[in-house]
């Protein structure tokens, strides 16, 4: 949503390094289905979500095929539990990092490569 402050380093910072930025609809977040075929339709290949967002996602029979296209992912706004990110590891053209910051004090304090974790 444009008015929680992730909003900044998901829009921003793509703009700035030449890339372009897909936003989902609320209904698109919502439906694997939909969000599914948004990841696939637009070839996105970068991706900043929360860890139920990606399950929900890898749950649903197309969601694995839409992340072939996907080459990083920034899981945030929750744990991230070992089951997902060993899920996320079968994917050899993904660099997954794991993001961490509370939003009282900052959109992250750390984020971490965790690929081969």
């Amino acid at each position: 949503t444009v008015s929680f402050d992730i909003f900044v380093t998901e829009t921003f910072l793509p703009l700035a390094k030449g890339a372009c930025v897909i936003m989902a609809s609320e209904e698109e977040q919502q439906d694997p289905a939909l969000l599914s075929s948004l990841i696939m339709d637009n070839e996105v290949t970068a991706i900043q979500a929360t860890p139920s967002r990606i399950k929900g996602l890898l749950m649903y029979p197309e969601g694995e095929e839409c992340l072939e296209t996907v080459k990083v992912m920034i899981v945030g706004g929750e744990a991230l539990p070992s089951t997902l990110l060993q899920s996320l590891q079968a994917y050899t053209n993904l660099t997954v990092y794991n993001a961490y910051g509370p939003t009282e004090t900052t959109v992250y304090s750390s984020i971490r490569n965790v690929t081969s974790d």
